[in-house]
């Protein structure tokens, strides 16, 4: 029932993707095509990526980062008392002024006139903390005013409970907030494409009762699919993990044909050998359309010059 076909390792790990693998991103061209298009022409903006844990915020800001020689990601904050004067005094250190500068608004006009020297793309500045690590409703009314200054491409990550503390004189600065959607039964398949290339000669086709079954009990959560479909693979190569098809077919019999619920979490717990799948029910997730059609031809794992070449092209067709 599984068809894997043979494989040289397991394809499936939860590491965010980079910029170098920008290509392996599925289901966000629309949202990033926008991004794109900011950059390139030297447009800046103000963003909110609003996403949960394992929704992909980390492997879009890489992927966009792509498009721009000059980027600063932060994904590591400490604990200082004044976070945001660190992060300032981070983000000026990196574009390239080392000396030491003793007041915030030295610091913040430092800023100002480093980025306006800047010609061509603009550059990236991404805020990617872990949702505990700041206050963000006060980090944010702290920062904003000074990042609203920058000619650059400003992303701040959040969750939605972190969207709803934010004031609304704060939320006003950014654009309307882009939400990362949920993976389709097709975005699946689709993602699973392209990281059987690293690994096999063939492609997974995967079977329509455990691709629903898969989409049901994650509600297309990615970090939660690609742990199951890891899961599927180690059992089958006998590495260990038994139970991962069983339980998940299991989920599929009590899950009635007119239910229309959708599982965001996907947590397993392991005794001995044995996995157990312990669904969490929420609102069915959102899609997104306008996918890049997927090529036929399976080839290796190769970036293509422009990840979103091909889907502009046909765009003005």
């Amino acid at each position: 029932m599984l068809d894997l076909p043979s494989v040289r390792g397991n394809p499936f790990d939860n590491r965010p993707i980079e910029a170098s693998r920008a290509h392996d991103l599925v289901g966000r061209q629309k949202i990033l095509h926008r991004w794109k298009d900011h950059i390139l022409s030297g447009s800046p903006r103000m963003i909110l990526l609003v996403g949960e844990s394992g929704s992909g915020r980390t492997s879009m800001i890489n992927t966009i980062s792509s498009q721009t020689p000059k980027k600063y990601i932060g994904q590591f904050l400490s604990d200082d008392d004044d976070q945001v004067r660190t992060v300032l005094h981070e983000i000026v250190t990196h574009f390239g002024s080392f000396q030491p500068i003793p007041t915030m608004n030295q610091l913040s006009q430092k800023l100002v006139s480093i980025l306006d020297e800047e010609k061509g793309p603009l550059p990236l500045i991404a805020l990617d903390y872990p949702f505990r690590a700041i206050d963000i409703n006060i980090f944010l009314s702290r920062i904003s005013p000074i990042l609203l200054r920058l000619r650059a491409m400003i992303i701040v990550t959040i969750t939605e409970s972190q969207l709803l503390e934010l004031d609304l004189e704060l939320k006003e600065m950014f654009d309307e907030p882009d939400r990362i959607p949920s993976f389709t039964k097709k975005e699946i398949q689709e993602m699973v494409n392209n990281r059987m290339r690293i690994k096999s000669k063939e492609k997974w086709n995967i079977n329509s009762k455990i691709l629903e079954s898969i989409h049901s009990s994650t509600g297309g959560n990615p970090r939660d699919v690609i742990k199951i479909l890891k899961c599927l693979v180690d059992e089958k190569r006998e590495l260990g993990l038994d139970g991962t098809l069983e339980n998940l077919m299991a989920w599929q019999n009590q899950t009635s044909p007119s239910t229309e619920s959708k599982a965001v979490s996907f947590p397993s717990t392991i005794e001995g050998n044995k996995v157990e799948i312990i669904p969490i029910i929420n609102s069915e997730a959102s899609s997104i359309e306008d996918l890049i059609e997927e090529d036929d031809d399976f080839i290796d794992d190769e970036e293509p010059l422009d990840m979103w070449e091909e889907a502009e092209e046909e765009e003005e067709e």
